[in-house]
């Protein structure tokens, strides 16, 4: 029965095997049609290849020599680069003449205003202001000459004067006398006491123009010296710049290529680098075509020399199947589904399955019977020879024990037990121990270092003589040398003393040269306005830095005041290469926050003066030509002032300031009352 239900679950298997060779026969013709397709595209994606990289091989050949292009244009490069500093040196060359030309005019024309004598060759400017301090002080020393004769010529006219009005018997207002004898006869020096005057008139003006002259020449004298300096420097930066590019001349490897010849070598290598990049993209996309086809390709075989090796193993296991069958005919069976076969084979196997539990049953419970015999008595047989060597080993132990009794010093076990009980201060002990251990290993340490040192040595006593004698002359030595570095001590002392009173002599000429110096520059200031206008000078410059801090904030970094040699304002305009310019050119705005940083740096000159706590400061109008931005950051520098201690009043008719001013008053006309004051804080 069971034989039969296993060969009709073999036709089940031998239908279901059947099956699926004839889907993998159907699959093996559609994987071979797939890999005829893949290999013939494949083919063609070679030799699209292989046209590609000759096409791209020849256009390599047709590129320019991309090294020698590189050479030839750094060439150029540096080239035009030491050219451009060659025509600066000859630019800075020609300003210097330039320079030179006007300062011989300048020195012209004061020959010529001067009335200097004039020389064949061109007058060294130190020789001119010799000149002009020679008729300076010429000039100076009439005009005390003019003075001292005009004033006798004063004095002689008031005399003259007394004397026209004295009268015979009237008390003169000089000496009191009532008579007069022998008056003077008046002279007219009326007319002689106005040529003075206009002689003096005269000095005093050729004085100041000589004055003028000679500050101008000395600063002419400055220049020459700069403009020398400068032309010397140009001389030497045309020169170097000249035999370098010669230089450079001469280094060119490539004379044949112009820069325009350059121009379309680097067009023709972009133009084929252009394509030969688009070619290369193009054999990229190619190549990783190609590789996906192979990768295909590759994938199809291996699925269609899987499918196949399963189609012959699914045929040869229905061969198999077929030839274990010996019960049933297959042509039988081969037309019944495998469903009827399977549920047919079953059933018979669940009747050889019934019988087949009914029979374990049986067996089974004889097996356990005779199982729990043999353990009862394997259990009883280990627990008697358990007993048995038990009592064999306590009386081992026994005689163990009084064996061990004998050979130590202890009596009885009585004996033994009491010691075991007995309390050890275990710590102390230990301690005890461990410093016995450390004082022998100390010992141990000092003798092996001592036998270490002696190396086996002996003592000699000659030898110890001679070292004692050697000790005793270095001892001698060394108090002579003791003895020498002493006087040296002294010596350097003395010197060092010297030294001091050098440096101090010499801090003391320096500061008397500095003062010599200075002395002789008050002396140079204080000749006619040159130390006023020296004084205003800086006083206009400080107040011009102190403004720019704001200026420039205020301009966003674009406008600076500067002063001119006449201490006149000018604009510094940075978004014009910092090119200057002049206050008129700016705009109201402009010219209002220049107004405006001025008057707040006199102001704060003015508080640092007084050392006042509060600073106060008034605006009056001038709001109005601001655009909205330039209002802004006005009132930001404004409203930045307090925090400086300061009290910022600002009188005008914009409304819109009010949204900018947390505390103000306004001003309403009223035809009865006058004007009529409201407070900010009590309109809220």
């Amino acid at each position: 029965m069971l034989k039969e239900s296993l060969e009709l679950k073999i036709c089940a298997g031998i239908n279901q095997r059947n099956k699926k060779a004839a889907g993998l026969a159907e699959r093996i013709a559609n994987g071979e049609k797939q890999i005829a397709d893949t290999v013939a595209n494949r083919d063609s994606l070679k030799e699209q290849s292989a046209l590609m990289l000759q096409t791209r091989d020849t256009l390599k050949k047709q590129l320019p020599d991309l090294e020698r292009i590189k050479l030839a244009e750094n060439w150029f490069s540096t080239f035009r680069l030491l050219k451009e500093k060659y025509d600066a040196q000859l630019a800075i060359r020609e300003n210097t003449l330039k320079a030179v030309e006007r300062i011989d005019n300048e020195i012209q024309a004061i020959i010529k205003q001067a009335n200097l004598p004039e020389g064949e060759s061109k007058p060294e400017i130190g020789v001119i202001c010799n000149l002009l301090e020679e008729k300076l002080s010429s000039a100076e020393e009439e005009l005390k000459n003019v003075q001292s004769a005009n004033l006798q010529l004063e004095v002689q006219l008031q005399l003259q004067s007394f004397a026209s009005e004295l009268k015979e018997g009237d008390p003169c207002p000089l000496c009191g006398s009532t008579e007069h004898p022998g008056l003077r006869a008046h002279e007219d020096i009326g007319t002689q006491h106005e040529k003075n005057i206009h002689q003096k008139n005269e000095l005093e003006l050729k004085t100041n123009e000589l004055r003028s002259l000679l500050t101008k020449a000395r600063l002419l004298g400055d220049e020459v010296s700069r403009v020398k300096r400068e032309e010397v420097q140009a001389l030497a930066g045309i020169e170097d710049a000249r035999q370098m590019l010669e230089k450079h001349r001469l280094s060119n490897t490539y004379p044949e290529l112009s820069e325009e010849k350059i121009k379309e070598e680097w067009s023709v290598y972009s133009k084929i680098q252009q394509e030969s990049g688009l070619i290369e993209q193009r054999i990229s996309e190619i190549s990783s075509t190609l590789e996906k086809e192979e990768d295909n390709l590759k994938k199809f075989n291996d699925l269609l020399g899987g499918i196949r090796i399963e189609f012959e193993k699914t045929r040869q296991d229905a061969e198999t199947l077929k030839s274990q069958l010996k019960l049933v005919d297959y042509t039988h069976q081969a037309s019944i589904t495998e469903e009827a076969l399977l549920e047919k084979s079953a059933g018979l196997k669940l009747q050889y399955e019934k019988a087949g539990e009914q029979f374990q049953q049986a067996e089974s419970a004889l097996k356990e019977a005779l199982s729990l015999q043999k353990s009862l008595a394997g259990s009883r047989q280990n627990t008697e020879e358990s007993l048995a060597g038990i009592r064999l080993s306590n009386e081992e132990l026994k005689k163990q024990l009084e064996v061990r009794f004998l050979s130590s010093r202890f009596k009885d076990e009585t004996t033994v037990r009491s010691i075991l009980q007995a309390e050890i201060d275990r710590t102390k002990e230990q301690q005890e121990i461990r410093r016995f251990y450390d004082e022998w290993s100390g010992v141990n340490a000092a003798i092996q270092q001592l036998q270490a040192q002696l190396n086996n040595k002996t003592y000699d006593e000659a030898t110890h003589q001679l070292l004692q004698q050697d000790i005793q002359e270095l001892k001698t030595l060394t108090d002579k040398k003791k003895e020498e570095k002493g006087a040296l001590d002294g010596l350097l002392l003395e010197m060092n003393k010297d030294l001091a009173e050098s440096l101090q002599l010499k801090a003391e000429f320096r500061k008397l040269e500095i003062r010599r110096d200075n002395l002789k520059t008050l002396s140079d200031l204080f000749r006619g306005q040159s130390f006023v206008n020296y004084v205003s000078t800086i006083y206009l410059q400080n107040l011009v830095a102190s403004a720019n801090e704001r200026f420039y904030r205020l301009t966003r970094q674009q406008l600076k005041l500067e002063l001119d040699e006449e201490n006149n304002f000018r604009i510094r305009d940075y978004l014009n290469d910092g090119q200057w310019r002049s206050v008129k050119t700016l705009s109201g705005g402009q010219t209002f926050q220049a107004s405006l940083c001025l008057a707040l740096a006199l102001a704060d000159n003015i508080q640092q003066l007084n050392e006042g706590g509060q600073n106060f400061f008034f605006l009056d109008e001038g709001f109005g030509t601001l655009d909205r931005e330039s209002l802004e950051l006005v009132f930001d520098t404004l409203k930045s002032l307090r925090r400086e201690n300061r009290v910022v009043g600002v009188i005008s008719h914009v409304e819109d300031l009010q949204q900018e001013i947390n505390a103000w008053l306004k001003i309403t006309r009223d035809e009865e009352n006058g004007s009529q004051v409201q407070p900010s804080w009590q309109l809220e």
